[in-house]
């Protein structure tokens, strides 16, 4: 633990009983929310959504994938960009995998993926 660390610890009792009460949450497996004022995923996913005029992609600008894929965190766990799009619009994934038709991994425009299973997406990819 850094000196200041230690120093604010023993001069803020609230935040000592703060730290105390995060251990104890964590050791009966609730979910933490250290900060007290997340915001929705909606709304967070929304501010990383930029509209290409030309093409009609709603480009993701957060963190991605090394493949261009948005990657997004949902509850603690990392997801893609698109399927979290696709989810948020359809409220349902049928299929195991999603096909961007405009071809651009970066787009979470609703009307630009299709659900397809994997068969169907290797046939699409074969036929480019």
């Amino acid at each position: 633990m850094k000196a200041y660390q230690r120093d604010k610890r023993a001069t803020d009792p609230e935040h000592a009983q703060r730290q105390r009460d995060l251990c104890k949450a964590w050791r009966r497996g609730e979910k933490l929310d250290p900060i007290g004022n997340a915001r929705p995923a909606d709304e967070r996913f929304d501010d990383f959504l930029m509209p290409e005029p030309n093409t009609g992609c709603l480009l993701f600008t957060g963190s991605q994938f090394l493949t261009g894929y948005g990657s997004f965190k949902v509850d603690g766990k990392t997801i893609y960009a698109h399927r979290f799009a696709y989810w948020r619009r359809w409220k349902v994934i049928p299929k195991p995998e999603i096909h961007h038709t405009c071809h651009n991994p970066a787009c979470c425009n609703p009307e630009h993926l299709q659900a397809v299973t994997r068969e169907e997406h290797e046939a699409i990819h074969a036929c480019e």
